[in-house]
């Protein structure tokens, strides 16, 4: 009687369940239609238990409940016995912990992407050094006339550039932003370059290992789509 409402035993006589039930369920159905689906399965199996958004007779307030519909009979006549339980509290504390999970999880992808970001800077740094140092080189090398060794730092100075763009590439596989550029590539290769990145997305108490097998054939594959999947 309280969870309805009702100030009296009496009161409750006469009632239907739809006196106590908002206009629609939670699944945007009407309760009218619903409350026939429920009772019909109580009397089919007998039994039928589920949660159904009632609301307060004084009030109209809304609330969760579970209800157990048992079907018997009484005098030879068939009677619905129901069993109602007020679930407000425990719903709310359901969704506190969903809502906790979630932050927790959200937590958990910053500080992913934290680190693989600690980590990028500073394969990028590794990448710049030579490419500033044997550019001032090569500045020197040109003031004093020896063009022989120009070459040398041009090199260098490429491969290192190199080594930025398919950085760059493994960063935009890794964001779904990279267009799928399949070729013939050796999986032991990407399995071990992308174990560099691999190895900054655990934690420092987890260590990585792998056995790679050394008769693998080349696969035709997107090297970053595959080092993704990897990760």
């Amino acid at each position: 009687l309280d969870i309805y409402g009702f100030e009296k035993r009496e009161d409750i006589f006469n009632k239907t369940p739809l006196d106590y039930s908002p206009q629609f369920q939670e699944d945007g159905e009407t309760s009218a239609i619903e409350i026939t689906k429920r009772i019909d399965g109580a009397i089919e199996n007998g039994y039928n238990r589920f949660e159904w958004r009632h609301k307060r007779i004084d009030t109209n307030e809304a609330f969760d409940a579970e209800v157990i519909l048992s079907s018997m009979e009484l005098q030879g006549e068939p009677h619905i016995y129901a069993v109602v339980r007020d679930i407000t509290e425990r719903k709310k504390d359901g969704q506190e912990k969903k809502i906790l999970e979630t932050r927790l999880r959200q937590a958990q992808k910053m500080e992913a992407i934290g680190t693989l970001a600690g980590g990028i800077a500073h394969d990028f740094n590794n990448i710049l050094t030579p490419i500033i140092g044997y550019a001032q080189l090569g500045e020197i090398n040109l003031k004093k006339g020896q063009h022989d060794k120009i070459q040398e730092c041009f090199d260098i100075i490429s491969e290192s550039a190199s080594a930025a763009a398919d950085l760059t590439k493994q960063i935009l596989s890794y964001s779904r932003q990279q267009v799928l550029d399949t070729r013939k590539v050796n999986v032991n290769s990407v399995v071990d370059n992308m174990s560099k990145m691999l190895g900054r997305l655990i934690r420092e108490d987890i260590e990585l290992e792998y056995n790679l097998a050394r008769d693998l054939w080349c696969k035709k594959a997107d090297t970053g789509r595959l080092g993704r999947d990897l990760i």
